[in-house]
């Protein structure tokens, strides 16, 4: 890996940034304000965005292969048709998120505080997760797929 690869961009302001179409693996985004940022089609694996501000930042189309959410607020936030992922969620709020068609993989680490809220999760699909203690609040989960997940005190 090299030395730009992994880049630290911690309590940075990034206001309508545009990181779409860019490489931006292993970059540590903690307490950074992204407000309007856009990382659609960006390949953002394992990217970390740890008590980031994130309201209406644009996921469209990217790769978000062991990406940390932790702490933050994802108001707005859209993660339209994303390819394959593993989200890392730890205490994060989704409200009115658009994460229609997305495929999510993998785990949700500590999700007792985690909560999509007037979110659209339409045909999204929840495959081999662990929903534990997740609240679905005023969501559009229309042909959302949670096939061989565990859905474990999860509020609909």
């Amino acid at each position: 890996m090299s030395a730009m690869k992994k880049l630290s961009l911690r309590q940075t302001f990034f206001i309508n940034a545009l990181f779409e179409g860019q490489d931006v693996p292993f970059w540590d985004f903690t307490g950074s304000q992204l407000t309007g940022a856009s990382f659609a089609r960006a390949n953002c694996t394992q990217t970390v965005f740890e008590k980031s501000t994130l309201v209406n930042v644009d996921f469209s189309e990217s790769i978000l292969m062991s990406v940390k959410f932790a702490y933050v607020g994802l108001y707005g936030a859209t993660f339209y048709q994303t390819k394959p992922v593993k989200f890392i969620f730890d205490h994060v709020k989704l409200e009115k998120v658009n994460s229609t068609g997305v495929m999510f993989h993998g785990g949700f680490q500590k999700p007792a505080n985690t909560r999509f809220r007037e979110s659209n999760i339409a045909y999204s699909t929840f495959a081999n997760v662990v929903l534990f203690n997740i609240r679905f609040e005023l969501c559009n989960v229309t042909g959302a797929d949670f096939t061989n997940s565990y859905l474990l005190k999860s509020e609909f």
